[in-house]
């Protein structure tokens, strides 16, 4: 009861005034009106269509349910008599007035609600020019819409930009596991692989370093920051598997040796349809490996070097003179385990006589054929480097330590900037994405370990820290906004975007907001 109705109720009656106020109190008290929203609260009803009937659901309607539905039919209701009436004209001005007289009340009863009514039907589109187009249609003065839409379309456009300063999906190309969630850095500085990374790994910004170290431990925030480190190694890992043809966020044996096979049988494919030539370069460093192995190999060891010289040539096909493809990879399978096992200098001279008659056959291969035979051998060498560094790595993930180590030994010129792709690739990765390093949890699992063991001290302790924020001015609802904002501060280090949802809402609430903002 408010004082009005207080008064009215218990002032004193009669002729006889004892108190003069009273009695002009009780004749001149408002009398008290029905509540802004006395007529909400029913219950949900359908209309049927082409007629009058409606179907009452039965589904009770809280008061500010409804005070939305007519804030979202106030904004319909401007756009019908802005495109029924495209000249402002006396008649649509009193409607509108009349109509903003009986709604004054039940926003004051219901700001938030009927705000965000007002504003829903504009979500219906989801770009700044089609916010642009319902702002003009709006019921106004040429000069009143133009400006409208005009701010519309500006702010429409603001929050279309801080969506896309929080990456688009058009530009996150790595597409597995979430990864695809990530800002592509491909654009970066040596990052030609599309590898996402995190402000911290792409900038020598100490106080960026540090919030990186940071948020990857705080609630809210680690799984941000854990999900980054994921989609970097993933891309990581899809970059090493690129090198020999395959498409894969996983390093696994199994990949390995499917791929393994898989280009195998495409170099026996290539190799049973070309014939190797005895030509005089291949002479000529056959001359110089017998050579070397005289003068730096004991009698036994120069002996085998020549049985191998023997072998080979023992393989010519004597119709043609040159050497059947499969009989030429028979021959360097064996050189090729027969150096590995022997190690040492007459490894050595081995690998030098199988590289000279390797490049006899590159130099053989028709001309058809050449550029796949070229291809396929490479990523052969690939994946057998491969497979040495992810023997030390079971769980799929290759450490980039170890993947420039089997790199080196493979490619001698790897270590002074020479090599192929996959070189070049492990020579970046190390000191930009190091080895992942888990989280260890340690504090995490301390504060559960309190929490399960004494749970009555633990909340005891977080209802203190709580008093002692509040005593310090930091209220309840600045902690999960301290939260989030760890959060937001985490997903924009990971160079994580909003989803697609979120940058439609950017762009919507942008427009929205110029709309309001602008003359009405």
């Amino acid at each position: 009861m408010d004082e009005m109705a207080w008064l009215r109720a218990n002032a004193p009656d009669g002729g006889a005034v004892a108190d003069p106020s009273m009695d002009w109190l009780r004749k001149n008290a408002p009398a008290q009106s029905a509540p802004a929203d006395a007529n909400l609260g029913g219950t949900l009803q359908l209309g049927v269509p082409f007629t009058d009937a409606r179907l009452n659901t039965g589904i009770p309607l809280p008061a500010s349910v409804e005070a939305a539905i007519v804030g979202a039919g106030k904004t319909a209701a401007g756009w019908v008599r802005g495109i029924a009436n495209p000249a402002t004209n006396a008649a649509a001005d009193a409607q509108s007035a009349e109509e903003n007289r009986l709604y004054a009340p039940l926003a004051a009863a219901h700001p938030a609600a009927t705000m965000v009514g007002e504003a829903a039907p504009y979500f219906a589109v989801t770009n700044p020019l089609s916010m642009a187009g319902l702002a003009a249609a709006s019921y106004g003065t040429p000069q009143d819409r133009a400006i409208q839409a005009g701010a519309a379309f500006a702010g429409g456009k603001v929050g279309q930009g801080l969506g896309r300063l929080m990456g688009p999906a058009s530009m996150a190309p790595v597409a597995s596991n979430g990864a695809e969630d990530f800002f592509n850095y491909a654009l970066n500085t040596g990052n030609k692989w599309g590898i996402p990374l995190r402000s911290a790994q792409t900038t020598g910004s100490m106080p960026v370093k540090i919030l990186d170290a940071v948020a990857a431990n705080l609630p809210g925030s680690a799984g941000v920051i854990a999900k980054a480190k994921d989609a970097s190694y993933q891309g990581f890992n899809r970059a090493i598997a690129n090198t020999f043809g395959t498409d894969a966020t996983q390093i696994t044996p199994e990949l390995l040796g499917q791929s393994q096979r898989d280009i195998g049988q495409q170099i026996g494919s290539l190799a049973e349809r070309n014939t190797m030539n005895l030509d005089p370069q291949l002479a000529q460093n056959i001359a110089d490996v017998s050579t070397r192995a005289v003068n730096n190999l004991g009698s036994d060891d120069a002996n085998i070097v020549s049985n191998q010289i023997s072998e080979l040539l023992s393989k010519v096909d004597p119709a043609t003179g040159t050497i059947p493809g499969t009989n030429y990879r028979a021959w360097r399978s064996d050189v090729g385990a027969l150096a590995k096992s022997s190690g040492g200098t007459l490894g050595n001279v081995l690998g030098d006589l199988r590289q000279s008659v390797t490049d006899a056959m590159n130099r053989s291969i028709s001309p058809q054929d050449a550029a796949q035979w070229a291809k396929a051998n490479s990523q052969y060498f690939n994946v057998k480097q491969v497979a040495q560094a992810a023997a030390k790595s079971p769980d799929g993930s290759l450490s980039p330590t170890q993947l420039l180590a089997a790199v080196n030994a493979a490619q001698k010129s790897s270590r002074f900037g020479g090599g192929n792709d996959l070189a070049e690739l492990a020579r970046w990765a190390k000191p930009v994405l190091g080895d992942s390093i888990p989280n260890s949890g340690t504090a995490q699992r301390e504060w559960y370990q309190r929490l399960l063991t004494s749970p009555l001290s633990t909340m005891s302790a977080a209802g203190g820290a709580m008093y002692g924020l509040n005593q310090s001015g930091i209220g309840p609802v600045d902690v999960p906004l301290g939260l989030l904002a760890a959060y937001g501060t985490a997903r924009g280090m990971a160079g994580q975007p909003a989803s697609a949802l979120m940058r439609r809402l950017f762009a919507q609430s942008g427009g929205l907001l110029g709309h309001e903002l602008a003359p009405q």
